[in-house]
């Protein structure tokens, strides 16, 4: 069987008042070579080869036998998974993302100190830094995320319901996961939460240009 080419995108350009095609952009790749023909950046083409389907897409630059064929893993869909956030493992932080603990001591995942006294605190419970100002305190907590592999390029959002959007208001609470080179934190800011929460997430793989 002979190899038919077809661009999907461009379609038919011009008509004649009885509808009779006057000029389509197809006949691009209808020509003697069409191999030849330089799709369009973004542009898909449809190879049929044998009756088997292939597709590529355009650059711009590359003529249609120069590109590659798109296959299965060239496609980005997003993932939808379960998170759950725990009310016994919020560990205090601050705006530059280092973890404190009660007594203003900057410490580790595990909990262990890695600097004393890095802030002090003041009568009303406040952390306080070496000029006087009160540093304003989150809650962050690593998550782990079953049936996805997250890796460094993973873009993570919380989709929660307008159920949970309700008591989150009501509570004044407000979450927010972030990839930290393929770790996944979730941070809380408002109080520290007093309830084990399962929201719904969105993981998606983007690229470096992404």
């Amino acid at each position: 069987m002979a190899k038919y080419i077809v661009q999907l995108r461009r379609g038919i350009k011009e008509k004649a008042a009885d509808g009779t095609i006057t000029r389509d952009d197809w006949e691009t790749y209808t020509q003697k070579k069409p191999t030849e023909a330089i799709p369009r950046e973004g542009e898909l083409v449809l190879e049929y080869d044998n009756g088997i389907p292939r597709l590529k897409i355009g650059n711009g630059i590359d003529p249609f036998s120069a590109l590659p064929y798109l296959s299965v893993d060239s496609f980005i869909l997003p993932k939808q998974v379960a998170t759950t956030i725990y009310a016994d493992k919020w560990i205090m932080t601050d705006d530059n993302y280092n973890l404190i603990d009660e007594y203003g001591n900057l410490i580790n995942e595990e909990g262990n100190i890695t600097e004393e006294s890095y802030y002090s605190v003041d009568e009303a419970g406040n952390f306080v830094d070496e000029n006087g100002n009160v540093v304003k305190i989150r809650y962050a907590q690593r998550v782990e995320i079953t049936n996805v592999t997250i890796t460094a390029n993973s873009k993570v959002d919380l989709n929660p319901t307008q159920e949970m959007l309700a008591v989150f208001h009501e509570k004044d609470l407000a979450f927010v996961a972030e990839n930290d080179g393929g770790a996944v934190w979730v941070y809380c800011v408002g109080q520290k939460p007093a309830n084990d929460y399962t929201i719904q997430t969105t993981v998606t793989e983007v690229t470096a240009n992404g």
